[in-house]
């Protein structure tokens, strides 16, 4: 209760700010995540990617195969040592998918997406000390739905939660490289404790909000359709009594683009009970001028409060024939993320380029790692990352 009281004055900023938009048609392209966009009812998503590279079409149905390939090489000061780091990153992962749907009638369809992650080198699972862990084969997507043309769709299987909102809520353009969740981009990376100069056994997404949570789970999804002007509400139960719902609003607009989301997690991971979320993002469509902001409050067993938000702010032009540009800056703080006194902050700013007609984004960029108010000493983490994006 303690976290939807919070939530309120942010809301209600969302509320003003969606005022500002003028309700006309705007055409909005589909998710950049990875998974194919068969599903009418759910949001449509900014994209960077085609949905797939090979189609086969019948009379009642169709399949699509795609995939892509993102890799990046990142240096990382620790404050005791400048590292080089070969990855595949998680925003999206390399990864290879298929989507197929078959209609019953007119009202009825039945859907499954199958998106299988090939990374080499996870950022969850490099560090300073395991440089090279290897290939991880896993089942990122792996469900079948149902979908009523009044009813909504009912999801079944290993998917995104209805709390995966990310990537609708950011809107610089740069997600690729740098998406609103500072936790991704580095996950595994070990402060150094700056009494001993030695590794601590803290790491990244100890601290920053990451995307391996309850967002990414064996699941039994349900998302209704749009209603009252761009509402949608879903709801998602997945085993150990873990559940999340959200409610998205995504109005059609001409001069802006604006997306707001709430959601609530029950034992989204780790030691916390519960976490809200409330996020909203807007764009000028014209200039390519944008602001996102994502803030989170949680409850632990010990009486925490782990809290923390993030402001991100970007612009995205067509400076040539080749694709769009964008640039991001962002700022984030958060608190008590694994004890309490402890205070976290990070700041980034990246450039994504994309070449259309090869379906390429190469992106830079820097972020720092901080972390505050711990039993250890713990030195920032400054990283620099090039990467590239390939989607067939």
């Amino acid at each position: 209760m303690k976290s939807i009281l919070k939530l309120l004055p942010l809301a209600a900023i969302c509320c003003m700010t969606s005022l500002m938009a003028q309700r006309d048609a705007i055409s909005v392209q589909k998710d950049s995540i990875g998974v194919s966009e068969n599903d009418e009812n759910k949001p449509p998503l900014d994209s960077i990617v085609q949905d797939h590279f090979l189609m086969y079409n019948w009379e009642s149905g169709q399949v699509t195969f795609g995939g892509s390939i993102h890799r990046t090489i990142m240096v990382v000061d620790d404050g005791l040592n400048h590292e080089l780091f070969f990855m595949d990153s998680e925003q999206p992962p390399t990864q290879l998918r298929a989507s197929v749907k078959n209609k019953l009638n007119d009202k009825i369809s039945v859907f499954g997406n199958i998106l299988i992650g090939i990374q080499s080198n996870r950022p969850f699972e490099v560090s300073q000390d395991n440089k090279n862990p290897g290939v991880a084969f896993r089942a990122i997507v792996s469900e079948i739905g149902f979908r009523h043309e009044k009813l909504g769709s009912i999801e079944l299987g290993r998917g995104f939660t209805s709390s995966a909102v990310f990537v609708e809520v950011d809107m610089s353009g740069t997600t690729v490289g740098s998406l609103i969740t500072p936790g991704n981009l580095a996950a595994g990376m070990k402060f150094v404790d700056g009494d001993t100069n030695e590794l601590s056994d803290r790491q990244v997404y100890n601290y920053f909000i990451d995307t391996e949570r309850l967002l990414l789970a064996d699941r039994i999804r349900y998302d209704s359709k749009s209603f009252a002007g761009g509402f949608i509400a879903a709801v998602s139960a997945a085993a150990d009594s873990r559940w999340d719902a959200s409610l998205r609003y995504f109005p059609k607009v001409g001069k802006w683009a604006f997306r707001a989301v709430l959601t609530y997690e029950q034992k989204p991971f780790g030691d916390l009970d519960s976490r809200a979320l409330l996020g909203f993002g807007i764009r000028h469509e014209k200039s390519g001028l944008n602001l996102s902001t994502i803030a989170s409050f949680g409850q632990t067993s010990d009486d925490r409060d782990p809290n923390a938000y993030i402001l991100k702010a970007g612009l995205t032009r067509s400076f040539t024939k080749l694709g769009k540009t964008a640039f991001s800056i962002d700022y984030s703080r958060g608190n008590e993320a694994t004890a309490s006194g402890e205070k976290t902050t990070s700041y980034s700013f990246f450039a994504n380029q994309t070449f259309n007609p090869i379906n390429l984004v190469v992106y830079a960029g820097y972020r720092k790692y901080e972390v505050q108010g711990t039993a250890l000493n713990l030195l920032p983490i400054n990283t620099m990352t090039l990467g590239v994006f390939f989607n067939f």
